[in-house]
This record gives structure tokens, C-alpha cells and sequence, in this order.
């Protein structure tokens, strides 16, 4: 294996779209080996550095592959926080999380209710939840799950991507979802391939 190389994020003037999310998803799965089980650390490295370089000026990047400049991972495997102005009031903690991600390998359905459900608990406003499934029929129900955990979270105000993909085939294989969760109103809209997702910038909206 080569060497892991250092990842400086690009910085950007504003926060992604569930569009900008997926297709820069997609272009970093496209580009890495067949999935083998002794490398899904590299797979999972390269999934969150594709999805930090999106990362706007101003937030700083939290998670494992950014613990030796001090910002290891915090409650889930990636968020980006706020800094606030005076460090030295706030004892150098950082501030609010405005977006977090969950990277997960899902044998069964049931594996993903802990981790998805710890993005409903940060309420940050924009949430991605990516999933490489090993049985892509049951992709379905993955979602309906992810689903009815948000509906029943009555705190949670916010927007989440949903990107599963085909352990198998990842790269052809895959379907993203955008839950939006307002007060008073929730829609899942999905699912959609890369160049419709790409083409309509967004997808058809299903009421649950």
C-alpha cells in the first residue's frame, strides 16, 4: 500500500448542498481499488478527506485523520465546528457543530440505528450519513429506517444526505436520499443516480 499522504483541505466560502456532497462522494469512490475488508480504514480515510475538502472557511475540520494537528474525533467520525473569536474566554474549546457525518459499513439494517441515531442527537443543520451496504436489496430499507428515526426525533431541525452505496459495485451501484426534518414538516425526497441527482439538483419529493 502506499503511504498515506498529509490531506489540506481547500477551503470554500459557504456550506455544501446535498448535490455538492454526493458528487464529490462519488468522484472519490470512483477513484479507489475494488473494496477489500483488510482496507476499509483506507476506504474510510478517503471518503472523509473527499468530504472535509468541502469544508467552508471559517469551520475547522474534526476527526481521526486530523488528530495529530489537534482536532481528533468528536462524538461522530467527522464534524466541522465553529472557533469562537476570544479562545482564551472559552478555555480554547470550540464552538458549535454545524456539520457532522457518520461513515458505516452496514451488514444488516439494524447495525445502523446507533450511529445514525447520533446524528439526530448533535442537531447540527446539515448531516450526512454515508453507508456501504453488503446486501444492496435490503437498500430500502436502510432508508426507511434512517426515516422513522428522524421522524420520531422530535428535537432534530435540519438536513440529512443519505449516501449508500453497493459494497459490490460501488461505483454503479448507489442512491442518495435528502431528508429535510422542519418544525412542523418533515420529506424525504429520493432516490436518485449521479446524473440525475446532478441534472435535476435535487429529487422528487415523497411525503412520509
Amino acid at each position: 500500500m502506499k503511504e498515506k499522504q498529509k490531506f489540506q483541505p481547500v477551503r470554500h466560502e459557504r456550506m455544501p448542498d446535498s448535490v455538492t456532497l454526493s458528487c464529490r462522494l462519488w468522484r472519490a469512490i470512483c477513484a479507489l481499488p475494488k473494496i477489500d475488508d483488510r482496507y476499509l480504514a483506507m476506504w474510510t480515510d478517503a471518503i472523509a478527506c473527499s468530504v472535509a475538502s468541502l469544508c467552508p472557511d471559517g469551520l475547522y475540520v474534526y476527526g481521526k485523520q486530523w488528530r495529530d494537528e489537534g482536532r481528533c474525533e468528536y462524538l461522530v467520525d467527522q464534524c466541522w465546528r465553529q472557533h469562537y473569536i476570544s479562545e482564551s474566554e472559552t478555555h480554547y474549546m470550540p464552538g458549535a457543530i454545524v456539520f457532522a457525518m457518520e461513515c458505516e459499513w452496514i451488514a444488516n439494517p439494524r447495525d445502523q440505528l446507533h450511529d445514525f441515531s447520533k446524528l439526530l442527537d448533535l442537531r447540527a443543520s446539515l448531516a450526512l450519513y454515508v453507508a456501504g451496504l453488503s446486501n444492496w436489496s435490503k437498500r430500502i430499507d436502510a432508508v426507511v429506517t434512517c426515516a422513522l428515526l428522524t421522524k420520531m426525533h422530535a428535537s432534530f431541525s435540519g438536513e440529512l444526505v443519505l449516501y449508500f452505496f453497493d459494497r459490490r459495485d460501488p461505483s454503479q451501484n448507489f442512491q442518495v436520499w435528502r431528508i429535510a426534518r422542519r418544525p412542523g414538516s418533515a420529506e424525504i425526497e429520493g432516490p436518485n443516480d449521479i446524473g440525475e441527482f446532478m441534472k435535476m439538483g435535487g429529487c422528487d419529493t415523497v411525503q412520509y
